[in-house]
């Protein structure tokens, strides 16, 4: 039997519009090396937290209008289809923008919260700009892929992450800027994106918002909040709570290692939900075929991030050595941690397919603040208890307290036979496969560097040898491909 079209089409959009996410992050990796080496641990340790109140912010103002374009605007008229864009672009941002203005009112006390000296609380009233200029940002790319325009989607991606990293260069090894040279980097660049996003939308629509479809916009998509936050929350409020237990210069180390950690989220993970999430909303949830497909889908991502899994666990620790300094490699041992959380998040983008379609929005609403719940009091234990270490640990048992619960409501809403066994299978072989290459480089410490290399041979061979994957599936792969270079 041949692999189903949509898992195909699953795969190419995740390639492409996932080039594109890879853009937008990788400056978060590109710039490890500078400001590790420009600033010190403790300006590290606090632009990780004014990255934190940042992604925090953008996830809660975004008031879920992505699932509002994914949902409504696919059942729209032509002409109703762009007063809904228009509608949701302006009206979030007045709605935010007035939010932000009196938030800022308060940069004073927050800058004395996350410990900054009061001198600099223009950090924080830039960081309130750049969530604005993010919220635009990101809005466009949504509405791009929905129109599925990949050239002009990779080619804004392109512009941030040349724009940031070009200034951030200038102000902080030219100009020798500091902290807010970082800051200022980015709200240039994030500033002209939101300028040009203003003007395309415009031009694209030719229509005027309106309260009603930006409320319709707003119905639909507010449920979604607490889901939106649930994993910035669980991303980013350690940060909080080690400002309570640990110092600046740990926060720091444990930040860099967690952006390794991350890597899995960045190049997989996200590509994946933004391709899955748009393809998902326009199926019949009731529809046997349809079952088969998210079934299918959850099972080649696990193959692939189960790889990825293996291979940058195996690599962390020379990413780490190449990116940043010899004080931040005490970071290391946080990594599979991390990476292993964010390979549970992939499944509970599948996993709520059946609740999500059902419209069961507050009820994932309820789980997603659970789980907020759940995540601050593991950190509040863990990290009195064990520091940064226990912050890891809080991380990976919140994702998988949030992924078990929300398969259980899924399968509730709609029953889907996931076919577990070769799932187990997959991960039995994941296990072995990572203490052998743990042992291998214990044994062999001069050989190290060849484990990723033995990863991407022994995995395929073990999951063919196990019969986890077959020809249908490999020749699923080739298919992908072969529709990518034509």
């Amino acid at each position: 039997m041949a692999i189903r079209s949509q898992i195909k089409l699953l795969g190419s959009d995740t390639i492409v519009y996932g080039v594109g996410h890879v853009l937008t992050k990788l400056i978060a990796f590109l710039l490890i090396p500078i400001y590790t080496r420009y600033l010190s641990m403790s300006d590290v340790g606090y632009y990780a937290l004014l990255e934190t109140m940042e992604l925090l912010a953008v996830s809660f103002i975004t008031s879920g209008m992505q699932y509002s374009l994914w949902r409504l605007l696919p059942k729209s008229r032509t002409d109703e289809l762009q007063k809904f864009v228009i509608s949701g672009f302006f009206g979030t941002v007045v709605v935010s923008g007035i939010l932000l203005w009196i938030l800022s009112l308060f940069s004073g006390d927050i800058a004395t919260f996350i410990g900054l000296d009061i001198s600099r609380v223009i950090l924080v009233k830039l960081t309130f700009l750049n969530i604005i200029f993010t919220f635009g940002f990101r809005y466009f790319l949504y509405y791009l892929q929905f129109k599925r325009k990949s050239i002009f989607y990779i080619t804004i991606a392109l512009f941030q992450l040349i724009g940031i990293c070009g200034l951030t260069i200038w102000f902080i090894m030219v100009k020798g800027s500091g902290l807010q040279g970082l800051i200022i980097a980015k709200t240039i660049t994030l500033g002209v994106l939101f300028f040009l996003v203003i003007i395309s939308l415009v031009w694209e629509t030719k229509v005027l918002p309106t309260i009603s479809n930006y409320l319709k916009m707003a119905k639909y998509g507010i449920p979604f909040i607490p889901m939106l936050l649930v994993f910035p929350i669980l991303n980013v409020s350690d940060r909080f709570f080690l400002t309570m237990f640990v110092t600046p210069d740990e926060i720091g180390i444990y930040s860099v290692a967690y952006r390794i950690g991350m890597i899995l989220q960045m190049v997989l993970v996200v590509p994946v939900q933004r391709s899955w999430l748009p393809m998902m909303y326009k199926m019949e949830i009731d529809d046997k075929e349809n079952k088969n497909i998210i079934r299918d889908a959850l099972f080649y991502f696990a193959v692939l991030g189960g790889l990825l899994l293996l291979v940058i666990s195996n690599l962390g620790g020379f990413i780490l050595k190449l990116a940043s300094t010899d004080a931040y490699l005490a970071g290391v041992k946080f990594i599979p941690i991390i990476l292993f959380a964010y390979y549970l998040n992939g499944f509970r983008v599948f996993f709520l397919s059946g609740a999500a379609l059902k419209d069961q929005n507050k009820k994932l609403g309820l789980i997603s603040m659970t789980a907020m719940i759940v995540n601050m009091a593991l950190n509040w234990i863990l990290i009195a208890r064990y520091g940064t270490a226990g912050a890891a640990w809080a991380t990976l048992f919140s994702f998988l307290y949030l992924t078990v619960v929300i398969y259980f409501l899924s399968q509730k809403e709609v029953a889907i036979e996931w076919k577990w066994p070769r799932i187990w299978k997959l991960a039995l072989v994941i296990i072995i496969l990572g203490i052998g290459m743990n042992e291998f480089m214990l044994a062999f410490p001069n050989a190290k560097f060849l484990s990723p290399f033995l990863c991407f041979i022994i995995y395929p061979v073990s999951l063919v040898g196990f019969g986890i994957v077959g020809p249908r599936e490999i020749n699923g792969v080739q298919q992908i491909f072969s529709k990518l270079k034509k």
